[in-house]
């Protein structure tokens, strides 16, 4: 399993585009997880074939689509649910979470797995008005330079801007985050079959 550390920005990348990838397959079957965290991801690294990951404890799983594969409406008021440092705006807000929010909450993981550290990292769970606060800080321009003080800035804001816009009812275009990770790893000259950290 992953845990929160600082992975090589060659390694959080691929890793970041291989959970992106499980995350949209959870979707495709109209399920949202809702505590996406790198704690809920693992890997088998015993394997020779092309890395694996795979994302796991669908304990808070909500399905967001109904028998008809049509999006369900979304609930007035909805309890909170994830884990307050990965956590969407939304879910703080107590409202109906969507493919949109397991996505912000992946963003805030891939940029723990770059930089060892979120902004609110420090805070402790029950904090969550104030892990919120910073959560909306970020989206200022000194709180995003906090944020992404490690990450590849002209692609991580295209990626936080793109997730803001999107609202309950929309699908995400997964394809268009992949490419902008694939631009990162382009403009760093990252290689997709460089070894990861732990083959190093």
């Amino acid at each position: 399993m992953f845990v929160e550390c600082r992975f090589s920005l060659s390694t959080a990348l691929r890793v970041g585009i291989q959970c992106l990838a499980a995350i949209e397959e959870l979707h495709s079957l109209g399920f949202i997880h809702r505590d996406v965290k790198a704690s809920n991801f693992t890997v088998n690294i015993e394997s020779s074939s092309p890395l694996n990951v795979y994302i796991i404890d669908f304990g808070l799983c909500r399905a967001f689509r109904n028998s008809q594969n049509e999006i369900k409406p979304a609930r007035d008021k909805a309890q909170f649910r994830g884990t307050t440092r990965y956590a969407s705006i939304t879910a703080h807000n107590e409202m109906e979470q969507s493919p949109r929010d397991d996505l912000e909450s992946w963003f805030y993981m891939l940029i723990e797995m770059i930089s060892s550290q979120l902004p609110w990292g420090d805070l402790h769970r029950t904090d969550r008005d104030e892990v919120k606060k910073m959560k909306e800080n970020a989206r200022t321009h000194d709180g995003m330079q906090q944020l992404l003080k490690n990450c590849p800035k002209v692609e991580f804001r295209r990626i936080l801007k793109y997730l803001d816009g999107l609202s309950y009812q929309n699908q995400p275009d997964y394809g268009f985050i992949t490419q902008l990770l694939q631009l990162a790893m382009k403009n760093y000259g990252i290689k997709a079959d460089e070894p990861y950290d732990w083959q190093d």
